[in-house]
This record gives structure tokens, sequence and C-alpha cells, in this order.
């Protein structure tokens, strides 16, 4: 198998053990998350924007790779779908975490082999902390990131944007149905609820929510 340069993003699935633990104790009603899931993904797999992209998912993970391009226009497209994926999961209440790498990659039916992966994968881990898919710092240093949707947080981080392809009708629903999900959890899971509130009134300064507004990001 040849090692060629990929764009590449891992992503984790925020909360889906205890989506798993849900479906698997259903009961006659059928499982809520496993379709939810299983459609956002088809979605995303028609609105690839390249014949060469791939979306793989399993377990909790999802990983979208592309062969590596200098063109500017090849990584916009590639940051443009995963802003779709991210959107599509937000819609259905679901939230994610992960990063945005580039490096040898080289996959078949069998194998996954790729430095990308490692780099991706150790950003979703150790860095990105948030509700947010963040962008590897060599790839801010190959591409400016004006004009591409993508926001800077206060720690200088920067993330793939997707609530540019939200609409400002159907904010407060959205959060409040993505929130739901972090009312069961502890201290971290609050936090990352209070994220993504700071997140949508960063976008949709006149969200209704409670929460207080604590931080501020530059698109």
């Amino acid at each position: 198998m040849p090692l060629n340069y990929y764009f590449l993003s891992f992503i984790d699935i925020l909360g889906f053990s205890e989506m798993v633990r849900s479906d698997c104790h259903s009961g006659n009603s059928g499982p809520t998350y496993l379709p939810i899931i299983q459609e956002a993904l088809s979605e995303a797999r028609k609105i690839e924007l390249s014949e060469s992209q791939k979306l793989v998912q399993f377990s909790d993970s999802i990983i979208v790779s592309r062969p590596y391009n200098p063109d500017i226009g090849a990584f916009k497209e590639f940051i443009e779908s995963i802003s779709l994926l991210q959107c599509l999961l937000f819609r259905k209440g679901i939230l994610c975490r992960g990063g945005v790498a580039h490096g040898k990659h080289s996959e078949d039916s069998d194998i996954i082999f790729s430095q990308a992966l490692v780099e991706a994968y150790r950003i979703e881990n150790s860095i990105a902390q948030f509700p947010r898919v963040v962008i590897s710092d060599d790839l801010l240093n190959l591409f400016s990131p004006a004009g591409l949707p993508l926001a800077t947080d206060t720690d200088g981080l920067t993330f793939v944007n997707y609530l540019l392809s939200i609409n400002e009708n159907e904010i407060s629903e959205l959060l409040s149905n993505a929130l739901e999900a972090t009312k069961s959890g502890g201290a971290r899971v609050a936090a990352k609820g209070r994220w993504l509130v700071d997140y949508c009134r960063s976008v949709f300064p006149d969200i209704d929510s409670e929460a207080p507004k604590t931080m501020a990001f530059h698109h």
C-alpha cells in the first residue's frame, strides 16, 4: 500500500457510550440513536465534495480523508465537508469533537495506516477539549484561514465554524436539543455545554438562553 499525503479529520461522537446503552435497553420501542447516526452519515456521504474523499465510521469515531492538494480550493472543500457533517449531527442533537491534520496516509478495506490520523487523533484527544473540530498548526501555516468556514477561539485555537450553515430562526431549538445531552453529566460535560452556548452566541448574539455569555470568538 502506498503512503501518500492526505487531509484527514478524526471526529469523536460525544456521549456515544450513553447512546449505545440507551438503545440496547430500549426494549420494544426500538433504538433511538442508531438510526439518527445512520441517517446523518448517509446524508454526509451524499454531499461529499470530492470523489476521492472517504468517510469511515466505527464505534464513536468518524474518519474523513482526502488526498492532499496544495490548492486552497481543495482545502476549503475539505473543511466545508467537515462543517456540513458537524451541522448534520448538530441538527439531530449530536455533538462531536475532533481534529484536522495532514500527513502520510494509506488505507484499504482491512487497515488504516496513517501519520495524518495519529496527529488528528492527538488534537481531538489532547487539545480540542470542547465540542469543536480543531485545525492543526501545520495546516494553518500552509493555508490562510481567511475566507474559510473557520473561527478562532479565546485560547487561540482555530476550529471549524459549522454554525454558518444554521439559520437564526432555528438555532434556539437546536441548541436546546443539543444541551439535553449535557444535563446528566458531571462538571466536564457541563463545561462542554457552556462552551457550546458561548459559541452559538458568538454567531447569533440574540439567541435565547439563560447561560451567561463568557467567551468571544473571531470569525
